[in-house]
């Protein structure tokens, strides 16, 4: 039987600083690259297109939606989906490929970590760890890619589709590790939080995709 390959599947605006890093953290174990772009004008796309496999632009609507339609853009078995101020550290990555071969879930939930300190390398000692109180906060981002997954909710989004998830709370267990409050300074992250206040009250558009060739 041939081995499960595997999509890494993220959605972007404005993240020139960090989504080459994301992507680079976890490109050893993915088959495909696909990145959604929702109108950067910070030189993202430029600076994704030799690293990624499909390029698509969509205007934004709202989170649910548009993670959802990023996801229906992979082309492999199973579906890695990161946000660009994530990480996978290296010693994690043979982990999270083992999962696709593990057998008796359809969909893995991975404990995050908050980070203040990216320190340039997500692998050197020294990053400060933030919000413990909110560890583990646990995130289905690895699902096998099938028909009925979708993302529901316009802010804080769900994943809904699979028939088993697991959450992976073991000693050994995979981690993203998330890097917000380093990437996105205070006025960003208050933008940020208006724009989620705005969504839980207004409603969604449609999305016309343009397709790019990296």
């Amino acid at each position: 039987m041939p081995e499960p390959t595997l999509s890494l599947c993220t959605f972007v605006k404005n993240e020139v600083d960090c989504v080459v890093g994301m992507i680079e953290s976890v490109r050893s174990i993915v088959d495909e690259v696909v990145v959604v772009d929702t109108g950067s004008t910070d030189g993202t796309q430029d600076a994704v297109r030799p690293v990624c496999d499909h390029l698509i632009e969509v205007p934004f609507t709202d989170f649910g939606t548009v993670r959802t339609f990023t996801l229906k853009q992979a082309n492999c078995d199973w579906i890695l989906m990161l946000d660009a101020d994530e990480r996978i550290l290296e010693a994690d990555l043979p982990r999270v490929r083992a999962l696709l071969t593990m057998g008796g879930a359809d969909a893995f939930l991975f404990p995050r970590h908050q980070w203040d300190n990216l320190e340039m390398n997500p692998n050197q000692e020294g990053m400060r760890i933030i919000e413990e109180q909110v560890y583990p906060d646990f995130q289905a981002r690895l699902f096998v890619n099938k028909p009925s997954m979708k993302y529901v909710g316009k802010v804080h989004e769900r994943l809904l589709g699979f028939a088993q998830a697991l959450r992976l709370d073991g000693p050994d267990s995979p981690h993203i590790q998330h890097f917000h409050a380093h990437f996105k300074d205070h006025k960003r992250r208050t933008e940020t939080y208006a724009m989620y206040e705005q969504l839980q009250k207004g409603s969604t558009g449609h999305m016309a995709p343009i397709m790019h060739n990296p």
